[in-house]
């Protein structure tokens, strides 16, 4: 699986680096999540609900996104959109590109003159 390359709220896209500097990081382990444990893990790695839980990754920086309870200025939900996710619309013949609404940073592009595709 792999991570968002860039989330939407407040009616733009911005960049994970800023939507986490927004919302703060998903803190509960997705393990004990799925097995219905919603329990947020230690901060200092060691302990869970039930006790220490071998072949756990307990570092924060596991999770790069921002907790899925997450809300916008207006209450709705924070979107994601995925690395597969069809966001430049194909009828535009030249760049596109998908840039940060916050730090304004180019998060990727398509086109003709993409830079460093690949």
């Amino acid at each position: 699986m792999r991570d968002p390359i860039a989330y939407t709220y407040e009616a733009d896209t911005h960049c994970p680096a800023c939507a986490v500097a927004r919302f703060g990081r998903e803190t509960t382990c997705k393990v004990c999540k799925e097995a219905g444990n919603l329990a947020p893990y230690s901060m200092a790695g060691t302990m869970h609900r039930f006790g220490p839980v071998a072949g756990h990754a307990f570092d924060p920086h596991v999770w790069p996104w921002p907790p899925e309870d997450a809300r916008d200025g207006e209450g709705n939900p924070v979107g994601a959109i995925a690395p597969w996710d069809d966001w430049c619309n194909g009828e535009d013949e030249g760049l596109c590109t998908l840039a940060c609404g916050t730090c304004t940073g180019i998060i990727e592009q398509h086109g003709p003159h993409a830079a460093a595709e690949g």
